[in-house]
């Protein structure tokens, strides 16, 4: 019977990888007891969300890669695709209660404390140290909102430093990037964003500015306005100045 959880990763806009593993059950404070073990021939669960198109072929094509790389031990992958949200959390929830939880689960970061505090996350700390993984190839905050105190309490990038107990890793966190229409700036005289991230000009204030003069209350489009200063999915158009 799967025994217990590893939680890991999260796209900033994010997914969280959960692994259940075979073998010992780790508290929240300390190593497992024993390293989990995989039988050859065994077959992982993995447990996500993915749209048709792109993003569900990646995650096909990633299964076969990992079936290839193992061949010889003859691991193969088993997916269970559900729908997001909270019809995916309930069954996750259910399958961890009645100690079937699957060997890998993708789930948002802020639901992993969940899962954390009822102890059915594997401490990934004590691997990472035998196996000389080295984290330092990625973004610190990738790792960082995965850490936990020994009382479960988040660390975040205090856990870095302090050694926190980390019980997820990162996937999907990207590189944001910001395009914006420069003959627009141009045409109403505002300050266009800063080439570089750290030029202290560009602060809020700054971002506020330029917004207010951007947007063009003309009549036309949605709401009577023809240009909105920002576009951030998620329909928050509305409640932008």
């Amino acid at each position: 019977m799967r025994a217990g959880i590893v939680a890991g990763l999260s796209l900033v806009t994010g997914v969280t990888l959960i692994t259940a593993c075979r073998g010992a059950v780790p508290t929240n404070g300390g190593p497992a007891a024993a390293a989990p073990k995989v039988t050859p021939g065994a077959t992982l669960q993995w447990m996500y969300w993915a749209q048709e198109g792109p993003w569900l072929n990646a995650n096909q094509k990633e299964a076969t890669a990992f079936e290839t790389k193992y061949v010889a031990q003859g691991l193969k992958i088993e997916h269970l695709h559900l729908p997001s949200g909270q019809p995916f959390l309930d069954k996750l929830t259910a399958m961890t209660a009645g100690g079937t939880p699957p060997n890998v689960a993708e789930i948002m970061p802020w639901d992993v404390t969940q899962f954390q505090a009822r102890g059915q996350l594997l401490n990934l700390s004590t691997f990472i140290s035998r196996d000389k993984y080295d984290l330092s190839d990625f973004f610190a905050a990738g790792w960082d909102q995965y850490r936990y105190s020994p009382d479960g309490q988040p660390m975040g990038a205090a856990g870095a430093a302090g050694g926190g107990n980390l019980y997820g890793v990162p996937r999907d966190f990207p590189t944001r990037a910001l395009a914006y229409n420069a003959d627009a700036f141009q045409e109403v005289g505002a300050t266009a964003p800063a080439a570089s991230w750290d030029n202290s000009a560009w602060t809020w204030q700054a971002f506020m500015d330029a917004a207010q003069r951007l947007l063009k209350r003309d009549g036309n489009g949605p709401a009577g306005v023809g240009r909105w200063a920002w576009n951030g999915q998620q329909d928050i158009q509305q409640w932008l100045p």
